[in-house]
C-alpha cells in the first residue's frame, strides 16, 4: 500500500475510444472468416467512426498482457494504437475499369440483348429460373437514391425475397449474387452473432465488461448487398429492427446508455421456406408465409418458387446437373480446362467484367421521362383496381404506394443496365411486362 493519490486538479484528460476492426468480407476467399483486431484512438481521433464504417488506419501494433483475475499471464494480445484515420474508405469504393475495359463496357451496353446476357451470367450452373435471375440482375444495378427538399430520403436499393420449397437452389443464387456484387455479405436469419442481422449493444470481453456496440450484417453490407438465407428464422429483435433497416436504411440503438443510429444503406436479397417447409397449392397463400405483411411489403420483388413435376423441364435440369458433375470430375486442379467441358457452365460475360460493368453503372443517375411516368401511373392504377376485386383469400399483401415505388426503382435499374441517362418507356415496359 502507498499514500499516493490522484490529483484531479493537476491531471490532464483526453478523449479515448476503443473499436474492433475487421477485414472487408468481399476481399476474403470463399468460406474464410474475417480477422479482427482491436484499435485505440485518442484525442481528436476519438469518436470519429461508427460501427459499419469503412476506414483505413495507420498506427503501431503494440502488445497487451492478458490477465487471469489479478494475475498477469505469459500470453499477450496485440492491438493497434492509431495515429491517423481515413474515414471515406469504402463510401464510393468501386472497382475502377481501365480505359480498355471502359470501352468494352460501353460496347456491351449497346447490345440489344445485354439484359439477357447479364441474366445468363448470374449463376450459370443453375438451370432455368430466368425470372429470378432477371430480378437479381436488376437488384445489382439498383435504382436512384433521392434527397427531397424537405430532407426526406427515398431509397434506390432494391429488396428481393425468394420463398419456396427446399432444394430449389435459392441458397446458390444468394451466394452467386454476393460474389458478383462489388460489395456482398452473406448471412443467415438464425445468426450466431449477438448483433444478429441489424445491430446490438453487447457486453463481452471486447468491452472489458462494459456495454459496446456491435454491427450486424445489414450495417456491414452498407453500400452493397446483404444476402440473407432463412430470413424467416430471424429473432424477434431483428424482425422489429428490419422494418426501419429496409425502408429508412438506418438502425437505431437505444440501450444501456448507448444511443446511436447506424447506416444500413444496402439491398436485401433474402431466401425463406414456407411455414410447413413446402407450399400446399390447395391452400390459400397468406397462412403459409411465415413473415408479417408489414415486412413482406418492404420487398420490391417477391418470388414464390414451387417444385412442380414437369417431365420436359426435369430432363433439362438433370442434364445441367450431370454436366456440372462431369465438369468437376474431369477438371484437374491447376490445369486449363477443355473448352467443351465448361462451355455450357460459363456465363456470356466474364465475372470480373460483369463486376466492373455493375460498378460503373451503379454511379449513373438516369432521369425518368414524362412518357415513362404516364405508363407507370396507368399500370399502377389498373393493378389497384384488379387487387380490389380479388377474393380475400387471394390477397397476399395490399397494393400500396410502396409497390409504385418498387416499379420506379426497377425501371431505373433497367435504364442503368443500358447505361442510359434517361428512364424511357421501353425501360418501364420491360418491368411492367
Amino acid at each position: 500500500m502507498t499514500d499516493f493519490k490522484l490529483r484531479d486538479d493537476l491531471s490532464q484528460y483526453i478523449d479515448s475510444q476503443k473499436i474492433e476492426i475487421q477485414e472487408f468480407p468481399e476481399d476474403l476467399p470463399p468460406g474464410a472468416q474475417p480477422e479482427r483486431l482491436s484499435a485505440y484512438f485518442e484525442s481528436s481521433l476519438a469518436h470519429k467512426v461508427q460501427p459499419g464504417d469503412r476506414v483505413a488506419l495507420v498506427g503501431i501494433i503494440k502488445p497487451k498482457a492478458q490477465f487471469q483475475g489479478r494475475r498477469q499471464k505469459s500470453e499477450f494480445d496485440i492491438y493497434l494504437y492509431a495515429h491517423s484515420i481515413d474515414e471515406k474508405v469504402g463510401e464510393d469504393e468501386d472497382v475502377e475499369p481501365t480505359p480498355a475495359e471502359l470501352i468494352e463496357i460501353k460496347e456491351l451496353s449497346l447490345r440489344e440483348d445485354i439484359s439477357n446476357r447479364i441474366r445468363d451470367s448470374i449463376a450459370p450452373t443453375i438451370f432455368g429460373m430466368e425470372w429470378e435471375k432477371s430480378a437479381l440482375a436488376l437488384q445489382q444495378f439498383g435504382g436512384v437514391d433521392k434527397e427531397l427538399p424537405d430532407g426526406t430520403r427515398i431509397r434506390g436499393d432494391i429488396h428481393m425475397l425468394m420463398m419456396g420449397d427446399p432444394g430449389l437452389a435459392k441458397s446458390q443464387l444468394l451466394r452467386s449474387a454476393s460474389r458478383i456484387a462489388p460489395r456482398g455479405v452473406m448471412a443467415t436469419g438464425k445468426s450466431t452473432s449477438a448483433a444478429g442481422l441489424t445491430a446490438a449493444a453487447v457486453r463481452d470481453e471486447f468491452g472489458e465488461g462494459r456495454w459496446s456496440l456491435e454491427a450486424g450484417t445489414l450495417v456491414l453490407a452498407s453500400g452493397g448487398i446483404a444476402c440473407i438465407d432463412e430470413i424467416d428464422k430471424m429473432s424477434e429483435e431483428d424482425r422489429s429492427a428490419m422494418h426501419e433497416a429496409m425502408e429508412q436504411q438506418t438502425i437505431s440503438i437505444a440501450k444501456a446508455g448507448i444511443n446511436a443510429q447506424l447506416k444500413s444503406k444496402c439491398s436485401v436479397l433474402a431466401a425463406a421456406n414456407p411455414r410447413r417447409s413446402r407450399f400446399d397449392m390447395t391452400m390459400p397463400l397468406p397462412p403459409q408465409v411465415n413473415m408479417p405483411v408489414s415486412l413482406l411489403s418492404r420487398f420490391d420483388v417477391f418470388f414464390i418458387i414451387t417444385d412442380a413435376p414437369d417431365p420436359d423441364r426435369d430432363k433439362l435440369l438433370a442434364d445441367r446437373i450431370l454436366e456440372s458433375h462431369r465438369a468437376g470430375e474431369v477438371l484437374t486442379p491447376g490445369e486449363i480446362p477443355e473448352e467443351e467441358t465448361t462451355r455450357n457452365l460459363e456465363g456470356p460475360i466474364d465475372t470480373r467484367l460483369l463486376r466492373l460493368y455493375i460498378s460503373y453503372a451503379r454511379r449513373l443517375r438516369p432521369v425518368m421521362t414524362h412518357q415513362a411516368q404516364t405508363r407507370i401511373k396507368e399500370y399502377y392504377t389498373r393493378l389497384r383496381s384488379v387487387y380490389h376485386n380479388l377474393d380475400d383469400q387471394d390477397k397476399t399483401m395490399p397494393i400500396t404506394p410502396r409497390q409504385l415505388e418498387s416499379i420506379i426503382r426497377l425501371a431505373e435499374a433497367n435504364a442503368k443496365m443500358y447505361l442510359s441517362d434517361t428512364v424511357d418507356v421501353k425501360h418501364a415496359k420491360a418491368q411492367l411486362n
